[in-house]
């Protein structure tokens, strides 16, 4: 397979002008008969998605069928729900909803260098985009459309989303924002930034009608489809949750379910979960699939959307417009509702909304003729509402039922609806997985629905695709090879745009291998056929999934591909020597075409009149101690039959030279390669020239023949062989520093003694014979006769460059005949100037891109690295088949090999069964079948998030207390303030605070909101003994409370105060705390310090509990003494009377015992407080019945704190703060006519 995009990622294809999607699938079969009756109608030829739980839908597939509860907390790095959660809905910037459903991924993740994305703009984008963009991409793998198909093509995309939390976040503090956030963040964007980067030219728009956005979306590019608009839609959906703006609101409204669970048709619902979820579809016209050969998910036999118009309220959905719609649907399709086994429902668990979507269901699919139930399902209960995307999670769950023939279950149903009718209305809840009931035509449909809270609803009718038989059916292997192929090896190609990428590739799919059972062709044929190349790639070899997951641990290294389309090849065929006993055996054991191509070699052979008595399969298939591969007579033609069995299976991959050259036979090869020779000439060369050459055993010299190998160039040598002129000749000049001598045996044994005393490098070749000189001059006749016999031997023009080893110059077919043939026998072997030839061309510019030796052996890889080096090059050099390495296996390395390099190898016919059917026509036979559940495409991920401090510590904000509130986000660290809104709704036993008729912010509250400022600031030099003390406590203004809806904000500043010009304290924190009111502005209520510490105490002895009680002279009843107060204006409701039983009261004293009642103040961690300000509030109480009896007589006016001097909280109210235990209290209070103490 070829990929114009093979850069890191998407880029220009070199035009802008639209193009028609996805050219008709080039195979060796015809297509599909096709299917369509009627109209063209659009088909799902693609989907992927993540959602909580799923990275890809066959895992949402197993997590709905075993019905695993994907519920989760909020995760951590949305944002702080435990610091944003409060149990009451309605209660103003919190939500009482903790739970959802989560991508288990860091959203801020992204590959931006796939889509060639700066990181200045990546970091703008709305992740949304950024997920859209992969998920997208992913898409396509499922569809199988690689980049370059879909690239610049008519393909409309259409977005449905409503929710955008970047932008929400990011503009909570402008004083910084991404340079591009106006245009990165914007909706309009999600799908227009899809079609921008993948050259999209058809309709591009993002659609906004709340939960039904993706359905409508759906509908309008099958549209497209359907009108003739667009050749190809992807439709996609999109919700992601982070900023907690969305929640808080939602909650206020009573839309979302305190428990976390869309329990859908269920008497339980409270409302719907959000979910996160990306999702996308592809759809084409079907006609244009089925001759694509694509894989067809479902069929949209119609869709439709409408508008609920007035009614009663403008979020409540209306069974009566749903009903019309679907109504309508049905009629636009032709086909009986009643029919229909299975509809796909909105189903979000609202006890509005479920109840009014089945009964326009109801209505439409079970009238009276109905004979089953309509069976109702919703995929919310599993992945929750993902909102703009839940349209589509419903449709890709339904295509997924459709294909498979199961209904599954739908979770968390088990107390019916009671306003849902369930018997009357002909309606079930499927609670196991269910077989899917086929309408009376025999086709499986589904119905999916969906609804806005604005009034859009959307209606799609999907039908599973039914397949026509194939016209003629695709080439099948013949049984007589089923047992050679089932053992064979398989390419498994790995391709990614980065280097990091393909290794988070490569293990992503061993994990995939070792844990999935299935066989290596399924995984071969997934990866070789219709996808996406990019630039780096590697690869591995196996026959087992237990060798693939090994190899995959350490594939071949990582390379990235040439950026030229194709590279040219040179391919260098191997001569006589390199061969052995076992050459080939892997591949005639299991390659049909390799075998047969042997076999006719034999047939051509036998059918000469002076043919072999051998067969080339037999000879190569005995065992080293039997092989005849020495023998000359053999060698020659087996040798080259290897090489042409080699060439027709690599061309088979698409693998051909663009030049060759061979050294002495292997230019037999060469010639046959560029097409010089025909395949029966070829043989005819090969088997002659071993023929003739061993005829004579010594030939017709009368002296033995030898031949040395030489490390030195050939003008080095003249001097010396000069000396032997007419005894020794120059056979071969291999390489710059390599010949190869001939000869006299004598002779050579004297000039080799010689050069070895120059300390030259020698080595003497072991042959019967002196090939390529004076002594196959008698043998060259004979040689020339026999070809000049063969029918037909004659040389053709040539397909390809080749460089003759004979001429040292570009070959001349017209000078090819048998004479030719016969100086290669003879003459010197000039493979230096031949390969020079096909590397360098006549402008002496580089000619070939890669040399591929064609041999049993890379003998030639030394010499010809030693010329390149002579030129200045450095080009890959690969080798077809090795000794001791399988040969199955060798081939297919070159394959990975010439892959990594950019060559576009045909991956799809490496991993296909090559044989040849009659007359010798070659043919394909498909193995493996596609994979649906193989792991989605490895990114590159980097995180990119713009966002301030502000930002940041407002979504994950370390703390909130009901009192206190929150930090306010962006306060310097060492001054932090809290900000709040106090609410009489709220915060109720505020309500009963109330002096001279005016609700007033109780003294007590200033100091349980110092207190829980200097424990929510950190480590302050507090230990487990430490208490809380307090100071010099100022209360300068009263705080008057309301019961507006705003309510009063309040403020509390905590910093160290100034020792001297340069220092701060180290112990003690002033607190300040203000309120900003309408009309007064900012208000300074409270003033003091507060430190950890355990500060000396007066050393005035105070008398006990039961000293006082014995000087008691007056006894009240607490009731009777809250009413009096309430005489002269110190109103306490019921949640400030703390004190019970008696108060004793005597000359400057008074003693009462506080009941505290934890639960009726703290329903949540947020409400808990170290000193609650009633029981502060209440511990004060006593001061008036003391101070009555100082003055000795009654009070007669209201009267509150405005100094404190000293307040010490032990570190025994830390260890009882969280208990839900009654608590009981004495309180002593001492009074002096100057004040309380």
């Amino acid at each position: 397979m070829s990929a114009s995009v093979t850069s890191s990622s998407l880029q220009s294809s070199g035009t802008n002008s639209p193009k028609s999607a996805s050219p008709p699938r080039t195979s060796s079969w015809p297509s599909p008969a096709s299917s369509i009756k009627g109209p063209d109608p659009a088909v799902m030829v693609g989907y992927s998605c993540r959602v909580a739980g799923a990275d890809r839908p066959s895992k949402l597939w197993d997590n709905i069928n075993a019905q695993v509860d994907m519920r989760k907390e909020i995760p951590a790095d949305r944002f702080n729900i435990n610091n944003f959660y409060h149990p009451d809905g309605t209660h103003k910037g919190t939500t009482n909803c903790k739970y959802g459903y989560f991508l288990d991924q860091d959203i801020g993740m992204f590959d931006r260098s796939f889509f060639r994305i700066s990181p200045k703009e990546a970091e703008a984008m709305d992740p949304q985009q950024r997920l859209l963009l992969e998920v997208v991409y992913e898409a396509l793998e499922n569809a199988r459309i690689p980049l370059e198909d879909i690239w610049g093509t008519r393909t409309s995309v259409f977005c449905g989303s409503f929710s955008n939390d970047y932008n929400a976040m990011t503009t909570k503090d402008l004083e910084y924002y991404p340079k591009y956030a106006v245009t990165r963040t914007g909706n309009a964007i999600l799908a227009n930034r899809i079609s921008y980067l993948f050259n999209l030219q058809g309709p591009s728009v993002t659609i906004d009608t709340a939960c039904s956005s993706s359905l409508v979306s759906f509908h309008l590019g099958a549209e497209t489809i359907r009108d003739g608009e667009s050749d190809v839609s992807i439709i996609v959906g999109s919700a992601l949750h982070f900023d907690p703006n969305i929640f808080i609101m939602m909650t206020d409204l009573g839309m979302l379910s305190p428990e976390g669970r869309c329990r859908a048709f269920d008497a339980r619902g409270q409302g719907y979960v959000r979910g996160e979820g990306i999702c996308a579809v592809v759809l084409k016209r079907q006609s244009q699939a089925e001759l694509n050969g694509d894989r067809i998910h479902a069929v949209v036999r119609a869709s439709s959307v409408n508008h609920d118009g007035t009614k009663s309220g403008i979020t409540l959905p209306s069974s009566t417009s749903q009903e019309a719609l679907i109504r309508a649907t049905y009629a636009k399709a032709g086909l009986d509702p009643a029919h229909t086994p299975y509809v796909e429902a909105h189903g979000t668990g609202t006890a509005r909304g479920d109840p009014a979507e089945m009964r326009a269901l109801q209505a439409v699919f079970s009238p009276a003729h109905r004979k089953d139930p309509l069976l109702v399902g919703s995929v919310k209960t599993n992945i929750g509402h993902t909102e703009g995307a839940s349209g589509l999670a419903g449709v890709i769950k339904s295509a997924m039922a459709l294909e498979r023939g199961i209904i599954p279950p739908n979770m968390l149903f088990k107390y019916p609806n009671p306003e849902i009718k369930f018997e009357e209305w002909k309606v079930q809840v499927p609670t196991e997985a269910t077989e899917f009931p086929n309408c009376p035509d025999g086709t499986r449909r589904a119905s999916i629905n969906s609804f806005g809270y604005g009034g859009a609803n959307a209606h799609v009718i999907l039908e599973a695709y039914q397949p026509m038989p194939l016209l003629t059916p695709p080439p099948v292997l013949p049984d007589t090879f089923l047992s050679a192929v089932k053992n064979r090896p398989f390419l498994i190609p790995l391709t990614s745009h980065t280097e990091k990428a393909g290794s988070i590739w490569a293990d992503k799919l061993g994990s995939y291998v070792k844990e999935q059972p299935g066989n290596v062709a399924d995984l071969a044929c997934s990866l070789s056929s219709r996808r996406s190349i990019h630039a780096y790639r590697s690869f591995v070899v196996g026959k087992s999934r237990a060798a693939i997951a090994e190899q995959l641990e350490c594939p071949a290294p990582w390379a990235k591909a040439a950026e030229t389309p194709r590279p040219r090849l040179g391919f260098v065929f191997t001569g006589q020597g390199a061969q052995w006993f076992a050459m080939g055996r892997q591949l005639i054991q299991h390659s049909p075409l390799f075998r047969q191509t042997l076999q006719r070699c034999d047939r051509t052979l036998h059918a000469l009149p002076d043919g072999p008595e051998w067969s080339i399969i037999e000879e190569l298939s005995r065992t080293e101690e039997h092989s005849r591969l020495t023998e000359t007579r053999l060698s020659q033609p087996i040798c080259t039959a290897l090489q042409l069995a080699i060439v027709d299976l690599l061309r088979s991959w698409g693998i051909e030279p663009t030049s060759a050259v061979g050294h002495s036979s292997g230019e037999i090869g060469s010639a046959y390669a560029t097409g010089i020779l025909s395949f029966d000439n070829a043989l005819y060369a090969a088997y002659y020239r071993g023929l003739h050459m061993s005829s004579g055993g010594r030939g017709c010299a009368s002296t033995d023949g030898a031949m040395l190998a030489v490390g030195r160039g050939p003008t080095e040598l003249n001097k010396e062989l000069k000396a032997y002129e007419g005894q020794i000749s120059l056979a071969a000049v291999n390489s710059p520093s390599s010949v190869t001598l001939s000869g006299d045996a004598l002779a050579i044994d004297a000039l080799q003694s010689q050069l070895e005393e120059q300390r030259v490098f020698t080595r003497r070749l072991q042959v019967a014979q002196a090939f390529h000189s004076h002594h196959m001059y008698p043998l060259a006749p004979a040689y020339t006769e026999a070809l000049k016999n063969c029918s037909g031997f004659s040389a053709s023009d040539s397909k390809a460059r080749m460089f003759s080893s004979v001429t040292g110059r570009l070959a001349d077919p017209s000078r090819m005949g048998p004479e030719y043939w016969a100086a290669n026998m003879t003459g010197c072997v000039r493979f230096w100037d031949a390969l020079v030839g096909i590397l360098m061309n006549e402008e002496e510019e580089q000619n070939v891109d890669i040399l591929v030796e064609i041999g049993p052996h890379p003998a030639l890889r030394g010499p010809s690295r030693q010329i390149m080096k002579s030129l200045g090059m450095d080009l890959p050099y690969m080798g077809s088949l090795a000794r001791q390495t399988a040969d199955f296996d060798a081939l297919l390395t070159l394959a990975g090999q010439l892959f990594q390099h950019g060559y576009p190898v045909n991956l799809d016919a490496v991993n296909s069964d090559q044989f040849l059917v009659e007359p010798d026509i070659p043919c394909q036979a498909p193995n493996g079948k596609f994979l649906e559940d193989i792991p989605t495409y490895a990114w590159d991920h980097e995180r990119y998030w713009a966002e301030t401090r502000l930002i940041r510590e407002h979504r994950l904000r370390p703390h909130r207390h009901t009192l206190l509130g929150a930090k306010l986000p962006g306060c310097v660290e060492q001054r932090p303030i809290w900000r709040n809104y106090l609410r009489i709704k709220d915060i109720a036993w505020l309500a009963d605070h109330v002096i001279d008729g005016k609700i007033l912010f109780p003294a007590a509250g200033y100091i349980s909101m110092a207190i829980e400022a200097m424990c929510n600031v950190g480590d302050l030099g507090a230990t487990p003994d430490s208490s809380i003390l307090l100071r010099n406590i100022t209360i300068s203004s009263p705080l008057v409370l309301d019961n507006s809806d705003m309510g009063t904000e309040v403020l509390v500043e905590l910093h160290a105060p100034m020792t001297s010009a340069k220092s701060r304290s180290g112990t003690w924190y002033e607190f300040t705390i203000f309120s900003y009111q309408a009309r007064q502005g900012c208000v300074e209520h409270c003033t003091g310090q507060v430190c950890f510490g355990d500060e000396p105490q007066e050393s005035k002895a105070y008398d006990s509990v039961h000293q006082l009680l014995s000087k008691s002279t007056s006894s009240t009843p607490a009731s009777t003494y809250y009413r009096h107060l309430t005489e002269f204006g110190l109103a306490y409701g019921i949640p400030f009377q703390l004190l019970s039983g008696l108060i004793e009261s005597g000359p400057g004293f008074a003693v009462g015992t506080l009941t505290f009642e934890p639960l009726k103040y703290a329903t949540q961690a947020a409400d808990v407080t170290v000193a609650h300000p009633t029981l502060l509030d209440a511990s004060f109480h006593t001061i008036f019945p003391a101070l009555e009896a100082t003055l000795q007589r009654p009070l007669d006016e209201a009267s509150v704190p405005t100094f404190v001097q000293s307040v010490q909280v032990h570190p025994a109210m830390f260890v009882v703060k969280d208990s839900t235990d009654t608590q009981r209290v004495t309180t002593r209070t001492y009074t002096t006519p100057t004040g309380p103490h």
